[in-house]
């Protein structure tokens, strides 16, 4: 597919003010060092104007970078989606003109948009509601691109948690004095902390939280969490009010969806809480000791959250980030079920997120993703069975090769053992691409202990929706007949 002129000015202007940013020069820094008017900058930048190559040297001298660099139509892994979305087809599909959407403005705000994100997303939305799609689904995807295009790990917030600890000296060392979380919250914060079962309100039983906001914010927390969730909420309501946060929900689990702002905010609150509950220096210590052991021991990986003081799924979650970071692990799924498993129950996660640094975002592989639903329904399955009273945290480990994908994965799974406020089976799986270069570093994966299975393609009969199957097998049924008559007719 031909990239347009309009295309290859805004890449070019993206590059630039991305070059610039980079350097911490102004538009005036810029253009003196340069020699390019700040006029004419601001016009390339917008994608309005590609300058002429004597100007190009000039800039790319300007910025430390080379003539190549600045013309290739490659962007940085943090653009990549801006530029998949200007060589996709949905720029054309979509019906701006309709929606009175000025085309050229749209534009403008792709180059402006990394501090105007939030208005390009929104003016998205507009579209999808005329096309009935739930907005609250369109924040959550973005949310989940942005985690993969940052691999799930975002410096800022881990220099936050630092600066926190350091300026309020407290120590986050495993295990989290929770009482102390608490009191941060109360004296520092000027919080009214309350336990509710929330009788005289039914509907809120299964809610973990409910802020009021307030001269004193007043935090009910349902009193049949354990300590590990709500000491996670202490710690995510610090992050709040330390970010300084005013966007944001007023409930967990989520009530209404309002704005992509509240999604991400929500979403840096709760990595604020993980990585000030687990101490990313210390589980890098626990990790290093971990990966270092030849044979697979399940016992010694419960061993290591039970040190943390975490729930299961906040340390998988937080291993998330710190594998990508830290281990080169970036094709890596987290995956959490809540069923009472059931075939219905259970085709449907409640949690996921994929870090599989692809190429083209949008075009992802469905069928890889159907088959890392599927192998986590597996694992829960499996260790349903095995258990017969859970008590404690059960958890399994599997590694499995897809035919199609090519791929063999470990994957690390772990049913929870208390649950308060639900009554399903809750399990949660990390799970993430096998390569030669990963052995090197965790040397337990040649474990021949480890269960091991070869997986056909066939499983996808098996995840797709009941809908779906019945739409395949009508077309299945229609190309057959399609054939039948032609060969009728030529025989």
């Amino acid at each position: 597919m031909a990239i347009s002129e309009e295309n290859i000015r805004l890449i070019f202007g993206l590059k630039l003010k991305q070059l610039r940013d980079e350097k911490s020069m102004s538009l005036s820094d810029l253009s003196e060092v340069s020699g390019v008017s700040i006029s004419y900058l601001n016009e390339i930048e917008k994608g309005k104007k590609y300058p002429k190559s004597d100007k190009i040297i000039s800039l790319a001298n300007a910025l430390g970078s080379s003539y190549d660099q600045l013309v290739s139509l490659k962007l940085s892994r943090n653009l990549a989606p801006i530029n998949e979305l200007l060589n996709s087809d949905i720029i054309q599909e979509l019906p701006f003109d309709t929606f009175g959407i000025d085309k050229s403005k749209l534009f403008d705000m792709i180059a402006n948009a990394p501090s105007r994100v939030t208005a390009f997303i929104s003016t998205l939305l507009e579209i999808a509601r005329n096309y009935n799609m739930k907005q609250e689904h369109f924040y959550f995807a973005s949310l989940r691109s942005f985690q993969e295009m940052y691999d799930n790990y975002f410096d800022d917030i881990e220099k936050s948690v630092k600066k926190f600890c350091s300026e309020e000296e407290f120590s986050n060392k495993p295990a989290v004095d929770a009482v102390a979380l608490k009191k941060i919250l109360t004296e520092k914060y000027k919080y009214r902390v309350e336990e509710s079962e929330f009788e005289e309100f039914p509907a809120l039983e299964n809610f973990r939280s409910v802020y009021i906001a307030g001269k004193t914010p007043t935090l009910l927390v349902n009193k049949r969490l354990t300590k590990q969730q709500k000491n996670f909420l202490f710690a995510k309501e610090i992050g709040f009010q330390y970010l300084k946060y005013e966007v944001r929900p007023f409930t967990s689990s989520w009530l209404k969806v309002r704005s992509f702002e509240e999604v991400l905010n929500n979403f840096y609150a709760s990595y604020f809480a993980g990585a000030l509950l687990i101490n990313s220096d210390d589980l890098i210590v626990e990790l290093d000791k971990f990966f270092a052991a030849k044979k697979w021991n399940g016992k010694s990986f419960l061993e290591i959250v039970k040190k943390f003081d975490v729930s299961a799924e906040m340390f998988l979650h937080r291993l998330s980030s710190i594998l990508p970071k830290n281990y080169g692990v970036h094709q890596l799924f987290f995956i959490r079920y809540n069923s009472t498993i059931t075939d219905e129950d259970i085709n449907q996660p409640t949690k996921e997120l994929h870090l599989s640094r692809m190429s083209n975002p949008f075009n992802k592989n469905r069928s890889e993703h159907l088959y890392r639903r599927w192998v986590t329904r597996k694992l829960l399955r499996f260790m349903v069975k095995q258990k017969k009273e859970v008590k404690e945290n059960y958890i399994e480990a599997i590694r499995s090769r897809y035919d199609r994908g090519g791929n063999d994965y470990f994957c690390i799974s772990v049913l929870r053992a208390d649950k308060p406020i639900s009554h399903s089976e809750d399990s949660v799986t990390l799970g993430f691409v096998i390569s030669e270069a990963i052995k090197k570093k965790i040397k337990f994966l040649d474990d021949d202990k480890i269960f091991f299975q070869d997986v056909e393609s066939s499983f996808e009969d098996e995840m797709a929706p009941e809908g779906e199957l019945i739409a395949q097998s009508i077309m299945d049924e229609r190309e057959q007949a399609v054939k039948s008559l032609v060969k009728r007719y030529r025989s």
